[in-house]
């Protein structure tokens, strides 16, 4: 009888911790720093990445990946024109690094008391990199949208990393 007992305590106890595993999602309080890391930072830049890889051939980290893979698999020149591929390339891939920045940022500083400064860092660069884009200083195209659109990203990942540091207490 105790031997039964204790082999159902240990497959309730084993049956708890996936389940917990499972639910990390749902549950904030049992999300570990490296896996909002992941969730936060990681999968949109990845996914920035993957979009930037296949429509901007022309980029000069693409062309490095294409040398050192040998792969150069791209969307082709009448795709890449497409209004949704273009707003998506131009506007939203800086708001998924402004938005993966910040919550770097926020991650690293989430007991500081520095924490409330999260959202200068992303925005600074930002402006700063549109700045030297309008002044020649570095390639690219200055553009207003893109600076509104990093700071979009800022304000959601603020909004996120508030929410969840909210539920973690």
């Amino acid at each position: 009888m105790r031997r039964y007992q204790k082999k159902k305590e240990e497959s309730d106890e084993v049956e708890l911790k996936q389940n917990i595993r499972l639910s990390d999602l749902k549950n904030y309080k049992n999300l570990k720093p490296i896996k909002l890391f992941i969730l936060l930072v990681l999968i949109p830049l990845c996914i920035g990445a993957f979009v930037y890889y296949l429509c901007c051939p022309d980029v000069l980290f693409v062309k490095c990946l294409d040398r050192y893979t040998g792969i150069g698999f791209h969307f082709p020149q009448e795709v890449s024109r497409n209004v949704v591929l273009v707003f998506f390339r131009n506007y939203i891939l800086d708001l998924l690094w402004a938005f993966s920045m910040t919550c770097m940022i926020c991650i690293i500083l989430w007991k500081s008391r520095f924490y409330r400064f999260a959202f200068s860092i992303p925005l600074i660069t930002g402006i700063l990199l549109e700045f030297f884009q309008k002044e020649h200083v570095l390639s690219g195209t200055f553009d207003y949208y893109d600076i509104m659109f990093e700071f979009v990203g800022v304000v959601i990942a603020l909004v996120v990393c508030e929410i969840l540091r909210r539920n973690k207490q």
